[in-house]
């Protein structure tokens, strides 16, 4: 893959020498070494451009967050009949759904004003107990859960939504490498955003519960296209052990994310304009088009040197550095160099030791994920006041 050979790690086994072919140790330390010593390992244009490319976890962030706002808990109760219309919604749980249950309640018949009502309560023990077909809520705004009727034998159906966004995640996170690597970081990148922004704000849409559960899926499968994307343009903009602290405060952003979806969900208590607050900025992002470059070493790893040149000059510029001498020429191939061997996701279970590692990584990268997703998704249910509880529990991250 590309990423495998333009950014080597000090601590990686020597390459397999393949029969027939010739082998070159220094080949990938002097590509990389061609990048960095031409603009430094990092300087005012990697971070500026860094910075720029964290900031795209925030509508990520706010994507996978939603769902415990869109979700919020409300006080149910089944709806009161037409008859009854009229009685006030607390003497009506009162005497129809004493026990609290809101998927029955007592069949207190069709009476015809508040008198009848009184005079059936009072026998109310007696009543016939019926499941619910409809039900009202309290507190402001609506939630999927009050438009979809997601209560009783339904409620799984949320757990369910969730299920299709992680679900679309998994898929997404094998896709997107092969994406970025064919087409470039910069496009997939770019081309992600604006899906997951048309995604965000179709879903605010949605007429049915299936149609928000699909399109959380597609949206999970984009999401994770932005991050892993910037994530990889970013480490390849720098150089040395910049690489680790690129990759790490490219996520400085995150905790900012949750706190501020928490802000806008208590403003907003609607579920449809809230996803339509986090979605629309992500339009924004588009205009980073024309300020973001290409990955430069992926570029070199296509051979296509006059556009590496062009990002060179442009940041050694910014850099206040001056491009070294004859470095056309250095980005040009060797003319001696033998095949590249062709890599793919099979060659991390080509040995016992790559095996091994690969499936450790597996199982800790998925208890990770499971905690992480299971805490952030159930903090509704964990009592007290959701919004105050988002905020603080974010910050420490």
């Amino acid at each position: 893959m590309v990423l495998e050979r333009l950014l080597p790690m000090p601590d990686d086994p020597p390459p397999t020498v393949v029969p027939g072919t010739k082998h070159h140790p220094h080949t990938r330390d002097e590509e990389d070494d061609v990048i960095s010593n031409a603009i430094g390992e990092f300087g005012k244009w990697q971070l500026l451009h860094t910075f720029l490319l964290s900031l795209f976890n925030v509508p990520c962030t706010w994507h996978i967050f939603a769902p415990t706002f869109h979700a919020a808990e409300r006080e149910t109760w089944c709806a009161r009949t037409p008859a009854y219309r009229d009685i006030a919604p607390k003497v009506w749980r009162a005497c129809s759904q004493p026990d609290g249950d809101f998927c029955r309640m007592f069949d207190l018949g069709n009476g015809t004003d508040e008198e009848d009502f009184a005079a059936i309560c009072k026998n109310a023990s007696g009543l016939v107990s019926v499941t619910c077909d409809a039900w009202e809520f309290g507190g402001e705004g609506s939630t999927i859960i009050s438009e979809f009727n997601l209560v009783c034998d339904r409620k799984n159906l949320i757990n369910f939504a969730e299920m299709m966004f992680l679900g679309g995640v998994a898929i997404g996170g094998l896709v997107c490498g092969i994406l970025s690597d064919k087409y470039g970081r910069k496009r997939t990148l770019m081309a992600s955003v604006l899906i997951q922004t048309i995604l965000g704000c179709v879903i605010a849409f949605s007429p049915w519960f299936l149609v928000y559960a699909i399109l959380r899926a597609l949206l999970g499968f984009i999401s994770v296209s932005v991050v892993f994307s910037g994530f990889v343009l970013a480490i390849e903009l720098v150089g040395g052990p910049w690489r680790t602290v690129a990759g790490i405060s490219y996520l400085f952003p995150v905790s900012l994310s949750y706190m501020t979806i928490a802000g806008l969900a208590w403003e907003l208590r609607e579920w449809r304009q809230l996803q339509a607050a986090i979605s629309l900025p992500g339009f924004l992002f588009l205009g980073l088009w024309w300020v973001l470059p290409e990955s430069p070493r992926w570029l070199l790893a296509l051979g296509r040197t006059t556009e590496v040149m062009t990002i060179l000059e442009s940041a050694c510029k910014f850099n206040g550095k001056k491009l070294p001498p004859n470095l056309d020429k250095q980005l040009l191939p060797g003319a001696n160099e033998g095949p590249v061997e062709n890599v793919s996701v099979l060659d991390l279970f080509k040995t016992i030791q790559m095996r091994k590692k690969t499936v450790c990584l597996f199982l800790i990268w998925f208890s990770v994920y499971l905690v992480y997703y299971g805490l952030v998704l159930n903090l509704g249910n964990i009592g007290g006041n959701l919004y105050v509880n988002s905020a603080p529990w974010k910050s420490r991250q």
